[in-house]
């Protein structure tokens, strides 16, 4: 019972394309099957089907490039950010380095006139 269905579906999408067509002419009845129409429309589709296929595809590789261009920006502007943070770094560790030394050098004196005030005293 399915396939008698699926059949007549069959036969009714085809004669709905005007691949096939019905005729009842002198008492006798055919079914006429338009071979060059079928023909020109399945190449028809299939070009068409290519056609989307390749637009699709390069819309795919401009998107793929956007993405990559993108990154690659994102990628350059991360290690710019990295440098800078790096330098900023640097430059807070030779300052507290630079007044740590300033503090020992200030101790130092202090102890050195602590031991001339102890020697003199």
């Amino acid at each position: 019972m399915k396939v008698i269905i699926i059949a007549a579906a069959v036969v009714v999408g085809l004669s709905l394309l005007g691949w096939i067509a019905f005729s009842n002419s002198e008492g006798t009845a055919s079914v006429t099957f338009d071979k060059e129409k079928a023909e020109y429309e399945t190449q028809e589709a299939v070009e068409k089907t290519e056609n989307a296929l390749n637009a699709a595809e390069e819309e795919a590789e401009e998107v793929y490039q956007e993405a990559k261009d993108e990154g690659e920006k994102a990628l350059e502007s991360t290690e710019e950010t990295l440098k800078e943070a790096g330098k900023e770094t640097q430059e807070t560790f030779q300052d507290v380095k630079e007044d740590f030394t300033s503090e020992e050098e200030k101790n130092k004196k202090t102890d050195t006139t602590k031991e001339t005030v102890e020697s003199n005293s």
